[in-house]
Order: C-alpha cells, then sequence, then structure tokens
C-alpha cells in the first residue's frame, strides 16, 4: 500500500486487532458451527446491509443525484462503514456493483444474493483453510507468481459475471417516454 511510513504502525496495529476478533468470531469446528457462522456473517449482514444501503441511502441519494452518481457515493460509505482501511478500495467497489445492480434490476434482491453469495465464499474459505488467529498480514508478500495468478483469474472471473449480468439485465431505469 502506499502509506506514509507513519501510519503504517497504526494500520497494522489496526489489522492485528481485526485478526484476533475474526480469531474469535470465525471458529468453525463442525458443520453446526459453520451454519451458525453463516447466518451471522453471510446471512444476517447481507439482507441487513442491503437494505440499509442500497434500500434506503442510495433511494435517498436518487432523490438528489443521478442514479450512477448515487450508486458510487452509497459504495463509497459502504465501503467506510466496514472500518477496514485495507479493504476501503475492494468493499467500495463491491458496493458500487450491488449498487448498480439495483439500479439494473429496480430490486435490491439480486444485491442481497451477491452480497450473500461474497460472503458466503469468505466463510467457506475460512472453514476450509482457516486463516483466523493465525499470524496473516496483508502487508506479507505473497510472492509474485502467486499474486499475479489470483489477480488475473479474479479480474477474468469479475469480467466475466459482470458481461452476463449487464446483458441479463436493462440499463439504467428507463426515462419516462416521450409524448408526440
Amino acid at each position: 500500500y502506499i502509506l506514509p511510513e507513519s501510519l503504517q504502525p497504526l494500520l497494522r496495529e489496526f489489522e492485528r486487532l481485526m485478526q484476533g476478533m475474526y480469531a474469535k468470531l470465525l471458529v468453525m469446528n463442525s458443520p453446526t458451527e459453520l451454519a451458525a457462522v453463516w447466518v451471522v456473517v453471510a446471512l444476517v449482514p447481507s439482507v441487513c446491509e442491503e437494505a440499509v444501503f442500497r434500500g434506503v441511502a442510495q433511494s435517498t441519494f436518487e432523490n438528489g443525484m443521478r442514479p450512477g452518481r448515487a450508486a458510487a457515493v452509497t459504495g463509497l460509505c459502504f465501503g467506510l462503514y466496514h472500518l477496514y482501511p485495507t479493504q476501503l478500495i475492494p468493499l467500495t467497489a463491491i458496493g458500487i456493483v450491488l449498487g448498480v445492480a439495483v439500479l439494473r434490476t429496480g430490486s435490491i434482491i439480486p444485491a442481497v444474493v451477491g452480497h450473500l453469495a461474497n460472503n458466503t465464499l469468505a466463510v467457506i474459505g475460512e472453514y476450509i483453510h482457516p486463516t483466523a488467529g493465525k499470524e496473516t498480514s496483508l502487508f506479507a508478500d505473497p510472492g509474485g507468481a502467486t499474486l499475479t495468478l489470483s489477480t488475473a483469474a479474479g479480474a477474468c472471473l469479475f469480467a466475466l459475471c459482470m458481461v452476463l449480468f449487464l446483458r441479463g439485465t436493462r440499463r439504467f431505469p428507463p426515462s419516462p417516454e416521450k409524448e408526440n
């Protein structure tokens, strides 16, 4: 990350505290614990956060600005809400994509489903390969090949999903028909 050296110790401490919280929250030693964590970490936040961000905030912003801008502002608010500085950019991007999904479909259901899918993948990934409580760091170097491959795979998957989504939905809400 491009941060001043003076901020990096603060960010590392924040990251350590967040990892401690996740270490306690994400204990999954059985399918029953997996189900409980999924409800708390994936299902409830997906429904509640989408109701707040896309259902209330974005629709309120749309009263005073263009829909695309409202989705972007709501996406930024979504990223900031999570209070995880190192994840601000990806969380904001997810928030914007979910906002566009609401705009293109006229419903928050696709945003809830997308949010749920994202959180579910994170919970399943943590269940299969636990990192909670382990000394991991966003500052650790994953290695050039790993980073390049995972970035390329993620970008391709994201692009494919976006193409399919855009083909399957309409453009921003249609403007009122002009009368002749």
